[in-house]
């Protein structure tokens, strides 16, 4: 989408500083839905459809995040993009494309909960990064956003 801000020096440092501890938080909740996997011996099938699921929901609030100040078409775009989630999940020629698997009623809670406690990771580091970006002096119009 258009974006009519006026360029600001510094933009590799700005997106890293996100980008990196973001994807670290993901990292680790994919790892965290794999290591439950194995645990829980659900097998490959589902170790991969839970990765999926968590790295899906937390790739889309990174969206989100990034998305704001939320106009409609906007809104259209994430829920479209969480209803193409839904679908891929739950339609059988979608899902099996892709080999997934329905997960177990345990599977799919701890998928679901890992991945909401990564988006939430990811809305604490957002609200912290652009904290931090505002605090910055070397930052020319760091009060604005």
């Amino acid at each position: 989408m258009p974006n009519t801000r006026r360029y600001r020096p510094g933009f590799l440092k700005r997106s890293l500083s996100f980008a990196v501890p973001a994807g670290l938080i993901t990292a680790l909740s994919v790892l965290a839905i794999n290591a439950y996997s194995l645990l829980a011996g659900s097998g490959i099938a589902a170790a991969r459809t839970g990765s999926v699921l968590v790295l899906t929901l937390i790739a889309l609030w990174v969206l989100v995040v990034l998305s704001r100040t939320v106009n409609s078409w906007r809104l259209v775009i994430i829920g479209a993009m969480y209803a193409a989630l839904v679908f891929l999940l739950t339609v059988p020629p979608l899902r099996d494309i892709f080999d997934f698997i329905v997960l177990r009623q345990d599977h799919l809670t701890v998928s679901v909960l890992v991945g909401l406690v990564g988006a939430l990771a990811v809305e604490v580091l957002f609200r912290f990064h652009r904290r931090g970006l505002n605090a910055d002096p070397a930052l020319p119009h760091s009060g604005t956003r």
